[in-house]
């Protein structure tokens, strides 16, 4: 029965660490494509999150469960402030931004079911604060692109927004 428990324990690691590799590159191609460079900036920090989360998955599948800080998502907060007192909004080519941000919006939410999910399962204490942390990074992650989303459709009302500009993403 317990080993049992530890394989599905380890499929869902398994399907989180892909969950986190495929978001890792999705963020990392979209980010080469983008003219923009705070596009391309913010792209790359979400990149660079989504390994993060994958080190802390494997981390955890080898019985060493530690939640590792993030150094590069506060920089999110430089890009926008830059944006907005330059009064620029996002290039958008083509919509390909737009549709881009759609994607991420995606991405997230599934991660942050599955983080919820598990967070709920676990009777494991460690486990369950790191699964916690991961559901909040994806939250915030997926706030983030929602925000980005309504700012490329209208630039000139999310400008206004103090939401937007000082999201927390200065920890």
């Amino acid at each position: 029965w317990l080993g049992t428990l530890k394989g599905m324990f380890m499929d869902i690691l398994d399907y989180a660490i892909q969950m986190e590799r495929d978001g890792y590159e999705f963020y990392l191609r979209s980010a080469q494509k983008q003219k923009d460079e705070a596009a391309r900036r913010m792209l790359e920090i979400l990149a660079d999150d989504e390994k993060r989360h994958e080190e802390i998955l494997k981390g955890m599948q080898q019985g060493k469960a530690r939640m590792i800080a993030s150094k590069k998502f506060a920089g999110i907060k430089n890009v926008f402030q830059k944006l907005a007192a330059a009064k620029q909004p996002f290039i958008n080519e083509n919509g390909c931004l737009s549709e881009i941000l759609r994607q991420g919006v995606e991405i997230e939410a599934r991660s942050v079911e599955l983080y919820r999910k598990n967070a709920a399962k676990t009777a494991d204490a460690d486990e369950k604060v790191i699964w916690q942390k991961l559901q909040s990074e994806e939250d915030k992650h997926q706030k983030l692109l929602e925000l980005t989303l309504e700012y490329v459709d209208n630039p000139q009302t999310i400008l206004e927004n103090a939401e937007f500009l000082f999201y927390g993403y200065d920890c």
